[in-house]
């Protein structure tokens, strides 16, 4: 069995208030449309680009221009597209987040979290991901961040400055926004995250409205007509929705999955077509005694909660040998005597990278709910074949933590680090006494620093720590756990 390395994490020291602008929803539409019509665009233009997101809207505004011309003015003071991922996320999650969670078991990953799998699963430009219960797009924004930050980087390493610096970053984002792919089985979570995608950056990549547990292509309701797909040299393809997406979500093809499958008691599955689809944990299992082990049996599950296929189901999306995920999954799927079948097809089909607790309060007070981070890779054929032949599994370091503090109380009130008498601490500075507020300010969600408010203040949250610690671990193994 593969050893592990526990370490915990308790600090003394505390991160920076971010500062939330609400907007009505009834605004939404403005705002896109300010920023659009300040880059020139005409919106008939914007409407062919955007069909998903514009082509139910009205075509007039239903406001009083009074109140669109304080709007837009209002508006006109900020750069949407060019504004930091975390201000844009933060702020449009408050604005949609309460109206639209929680009625399917969707409580949607706070945005701290959300950074530490982003940075633990260091996605690359090129590579191609995907979120398949992807709710508002919180995991997939974040990736066209953190992607976004290393080409502004290699911009900049090449010299490119002014205009064509911007021309250059515009294009290979188009690019690589097409390469992240989200899907839900809630349209009105659609649209919030293509309006989310669609602000961050300019890129709605794949996002659509599937039912992400529906691996058979011959059962996706999608829509008929067409799509354009952005080229290299500039160019426009036109693709058969049916066609581009039945090959573009094709299982085995993704390099990163990070998701938050809804989980709970309330929403089982009980659809024997879609439960035939899961050859591993579709099934029923029973423990041999006599042998040790869990053994499948042909018999379908009569019921099963989501987040159980949804583990399968990621798996089955990475490419085999290369492929990696993080999984939210809540606390008895690793611990339950009964779920152990579970954690056995997990070890046979994957590599466990990493496994992080959460404490409870990171999804409090919308649910009181403990949770893993589980980080994995899949292993190929070849892995599988032979682990079958010798009967023994692979031995391997993994790295596991604990976060004891998520920045926030049970209330959702902001904890700040304190001394041993409970004194919050100001003025954090680093060892070469540079004020770290400035460089939490600077920072981006590829350095996911600890947020410094500007009293000094540091947020009280483990998990950029644990961040940081995960990539040493690595290091430690040449960039790769063996």
């Amino acid at each position: 069995m593969p050893r592990s390395l526990r370490r915990s994490w308790q600090y003394t020291d505390s991160a920076s208030k971010v500062y939330e602008r609400f907007f009505s929803a009834q605004s939404q539409l403005i705002v896109s449309k300010a920023d659009i019509f300040a880059a020139g665009i005409a919106d008939e233009q914007v409407r062919n680009r955007y069909p998903e997101l514009f082509r139910q809207q009205a075509e007039e505004i239903d406001l009083e221009p009074r109140i669109v011309t304080y709007l837009v003015s209002q508006l006109s003071h900020y750069d949407f597209l060019g504004s930091s991922v975390d201000v844009k996320g933060e702020a449009y999650e408050a604005i949609v987040g309460k109206n639209l969670q929680g009625t399917r078991g969707e409580f949607f990953t706070p945005r701290n979290a959300v950074k530490m799998a982003v940075k633990m699963l260091d996605p690359k430009p090129g590579m191609k991901c995907i979120d398949p219960a992807c709710g508002t797009g919180g995991f997939i924004v974040v990736m066209l961040g953190y992607i976004g930050e290393q080409i502004r980087r290699a911009i900049a390493a090449e010299g490119l400055t002014g205009t064509e610096a911007e021309r250059a970053f515009r294009h290979r984002m188009r690019l690589v926004s097409q390469d992240i792919y989200g899907l839900d089985i809630n349209p009105n979570l659609v649209r919030v995250a293509r309006m989310n995608m669609v602000m961050n950056n300019d890129g709605q990549g794949g996002v659509t409205h599937l039912n992400g547990l529906e691996p058979d292509p011959r059962r996706w309701n999608l829509p008929d007509g067409e799509l354009k797909r952005y080229q290299a040299d500039g160019s426009e393809m036109t693709y058969k929705i049916r066609d581009f997406f039945t090959e573009a979500l094709e299982e085995g093809s993704f390099d990163i999955v990070a998701t938050n499958p809804p989980f709970g008691t309330k929403i089982k599955i009980d659809d024997e077509d879609l439960l035939t689809e899961y050859t591993g944990l579709g099934f029923r299992w029973a423990y041999d005694e006599d042998r040790g082990f869990w053994s499948q049996s042909s018999k379908l599950q009569k019921k099963i909660a989501p987040e159980i296929l949804f583990i399968e189901r990621v798996v089955r999306l990475l490419k085999p040998g290369t492929g990696r995920a993080c999984i939210v999954l809540p606390n008895g799927i690793l611990g339950n005597p009964d779920d152990e079948y579970i954690r056995q097809w997990l070890l046979k089909e994957c590599q466990i990278l990493a496994l992080v607790a959460m404490p409870v309060e990171l999804f409090l007070p919308k649910v009181g709910i403990q949770t893993h981070l589980i980080f994995l890779r899949r292993k190929s054929t070849d892995e599988m074949n032979r682990e079958a032949r010798t009967r023994k599994p692979a031995d391997y370091d993994i790295f596991m933590a604990i976060a004891k503090k998520v920045g926030k109380d049970r209330r959702d009130n902001p904890l700040y680090k304190r001394d041993p008498d409970g004194t919050e601490l100001t003025q954090f500075r680093d060892f070469e006494g540079r004020d770290l507020h400035e460089e939490s300010k600077a920072a981006t969600v590829y350095d996911f620093l600890p947020e410094v408010d500007e009293y000094g203040r540091m947020r009280d949250d483990d998990l950029p720590f644990i961040a940081a610690e995960y990539h040493k671990f690595l290091a430690e193994r040449g960039g790769h756990v063996e």
